[in-house]
């Protein structure tokens, strides 16, 4: 990919030059659709990479302190250790700024003066030059400080996004299962949305209250103790902006209620709950639209009271105003009431909605994880063999594993739920290239022992070991919005005679051959217009064309697809392309067991029956009657244990849970 760097690197060039260096890219924009390649590379201080990396690291110390102190460890100390000394440096720049546009009406205060008859014609001279300069270099401060602050708000937006979607890769089963998809999604695309202005907006509670300091010393100069009356108008809008805080805080503790319940339909079987809600939120929304039009309203007319309130008190105190003490004085109002009534009370409510989305994301962050350690230390000679050997392994040593939740397949006759374990004393040895078939009825758990190897289903008892890297085929298929290219692709380089080969493995030529865009086809949101053959294809495609895997773990791939593409795929793809790799293929499709190297037969959670095909020939095994769900009652066949007891709403609840566990 061609990228082009930035001509303008400098970010206080883009703001106080201008954006000229963008006009080529919006002339060509208006002749054709630009592609990626055509567009300007990030600054590297701008990618995601190194600000998540910036913000985890400080995430991560902040949970270390917090282990030793028992206390909560804080987002929100994360991001300031990140991003607090360049917000200091532009509170500052703010400040001198504000600073600044405060010498204007003492210039013009001078410039009056000549016409009252009190200053030379080069006193005049100077003023008037000093009030064009001085508004010309608080205009530029005014858009740099800006500009720096709305980038570092989108920096701290683009950290904490990276920062939870590699949270989400490494959740636990248990964490998925107390965690709605449509909770993380909305964190990740509304309540990170208020970061983009808090950084510009939270410049003003800390510039706010000296600015406004410096302006009651300033305006006592001119009118005395009158400019005791304006501070106390300005004092009015603080409070007002804590009640908007309140304000704010209730109503995203609603509106967060509600969107749950909005997302998942529950408005039919909870009426009278969806309706107690929504009148509470109507007031709220009425409490905040009364706060807001009282904001709108005062930030209109709050100068227009300040100056009232000042020359009443100033002249009823028996003051006389000439015209260079006015000018001075609305002057000085007119400023005021930007970085106090206006940014001021903005400032709060973007404070008040960031520290409610921070704890949200916070609290994301906080979720038990995936264990990054499912086995036990060997000895010392052991891990160095194991580093130094480039043969890829899994071993099972007396593992016994069981997931958090009641498992639904195991309910007893009376109906009474009770804790079962969903592995147990599993001993298993698969060796470099070899391609082990896991059967067994629903339920059994063979979706849990690849969920073990991914250390998704952490060990009660014994170890797993993995040695090499791991790529999953889930009987999911999961295809994103894109082209059929970019999901096989998947990031990697696109390699043409690699490409077509993984295609073709993968039974999916014909599929490309009749589409009009060929493999630049779009798939469409989840793959909507691919039937479910095709995605489940698609899906192992792109674990083929993956480099640098060791261990590939499918899930059932072939159910999805008819048998004249069954019989491809295994031979192509399974037992073809994939053949230097070790692996471990789910299924149900007896016809290709004589082909595995070896064969795990999984009953309720335990190893059945395990050896080669012609192993367990010579048992007595039949395969087709371990694959049944036990809802016949007929005496076992040789080579089975037990016999079935389960009824048919039994089966049924087991049927749903292997679904689930799936």
């Amino acid at each position: 990919m061609v990228t082009r760097c930035c001509e303008s690197a400098n970010g206080a060039e883009s703001a106080l030059v201008g954006s000229r260096w963008m006009n080529d890219l919006y002339h060509r924009g208006s002749k054709k659709i630009l592609k990626q390649e055509e567009l300007f590379a990030l600054e590297e201080g701008s990618t995601s990479l190194i600000l998540c990396d910036r913000l985890e690291t400080n995430w991560k110390l902040m949970v270390e302190n917090a282990r030793c102190t028992g206390k909560r460890p804080s987002l929100l100390k994360a991001v300031q250790k990140t991003f607090g000394f360049r917000w200091c440096l532009y509170a500052l720049l703010a400040l001198v700024k504000e600073l600044i546009s405060l010498a204007i009406p003492v210039m013009i205060a001078g410039f009056l003066r000549f016409f009252e008859n009190r200053s030379s014609l080069s006193e005049a001279y100077l003023f008037a030059s000093g009030i064009t300069v001085t508004s010309a270099i608080v205009a530029l401060l005014q858009q740099w400080c800006f500009y720096l602050s709305e980038v570092m708000g989108w920096h701290l937006r683009a950290a904490t996004c990276a920062l939870m979607y590699k949270k989400t890769i490494r959740l636990s089963q248990k964490s998925l299962a107390t965690t709605a998809t449509g909770e993380i999604i909305n964190l990740g695309a509304t309540d990170v949305l208020r970061f983009d202005f808090l950084p510009k907006y939270a410049l003003y509670i800390f510039v706010g209250p000296i600015v406004s300091i410096v302006f009651v010393i300033l305006l006592w100069q001119v009118v005395g103790v009158s400019s005791l009356a304006g501070f106390l108008v300005i004092v009015i809008g603080y409070k007002t902006a804590r009640r908007t805080d309140k304000r704010v805080r209730m109503m995203n503790e609603i509106v967060s209620a509600m969107r749950v319940v909005k997302m998942y339909a529950w408005e039919k079987p909870y009426p009278s709950l969806i309706e107690k809600m929504r009148s509470s939120e109507i007031d709220k929304l009425l409490q905040s639209s009364y706060f807001r039009a009282l904001s709108l309203a005062c930030s209109y007319v709050a100068n227009k009271v300040m100056i009232f309130a000042v020359f009443v008190v100033y002249v009823s105190l028996g003051g006389r105003l000439v015209s260079s003490q006015v000018f001075a004085a609305v002057a000085w109002i007119n400023l005021i009431k930007f970085s106090t009534a206006t940014i001021f009370s903005l400032g709060i409510e973007y404070i008040a909605e960031s520290m409610v989305s921070i704890r949200r994301i916070e609290s994301f962050l906080l979720l038990e994880e995936n264990a990054t350690k499912t086995t036990k230390k060997s000895n010392l000679d052991e891990i160095k063999k194991n580093a130094n050997s480039n043969s890829a392994s899994i071993v099972f040593e007396e593992f016994t594993a069981a997931w958090n939740d009641v498992n639904l397949a195991y309910v007893t006759e009376s109906g009474d739920a009770t804790q079962t374990k969903t592995l147990e004393n599993i001993n298993l040895q698969v060796d470099d290239r070899k391609l082990l078939a896991v059967i067994g009825p629903v339920g059994s758990g063979k979706s849990s022992l690849l969920s073990a190897i991914l250390s998704e289903l952490p060990a009660k008892l014994g170890c797993v070991k993995v040695q090499g890297r791991i790529a999953y085929v889930g009987q999911i298929p999961w295809v994103y919005s894109g082209s059929i290219k970019d999901n096989i692709l998947f990031g990697e380089k696109y390699e043409p005679e690699r490409f077509q080969a993984v295609v073709e493995a993968c039974a999916l030529t014909k599929d490309i051959q009749s589409l009009q865009s060929g493999e630049e086809t779009l798939v469409g949101e989840r793959g909507v217009t691919l039937s479910g053959g095709q995605k489940a294809r698609l899906s192992l495609a792109r674990t083929a064309y993956r480099e640098n895997i060791d261990i590939v773990l499918l899930d059932d791939p072939l159910s999805a697809v008819d048998s004249n593409v069954a019989n491809h795929i295994f031979h192509q793809c399974i037992d073809g392309y994939l053949k230097n790799k070790i692996r471990v293929l789910v299924t149900h499709q007896l016809p290709f067991l004589k082909h595995a190297d070896s064969i795990l037969i999984l009953k309720e959670g335990s190893i059945s029956h395990s050896g080669t095909y012609e192993e367990l020939l010579a048992d007595g095994t039949d395969f087709a009657w371990l694959l049944k769900r036990g809802d016949d009652k007929t005496t076992k066949p040789v080579g089975a244990q037990r016999k079935v007891k389960t009824s048919v709403s039994q089966n049924r609840q087991k049927t749903c849970l292997g679904r689930l566990s799936l």
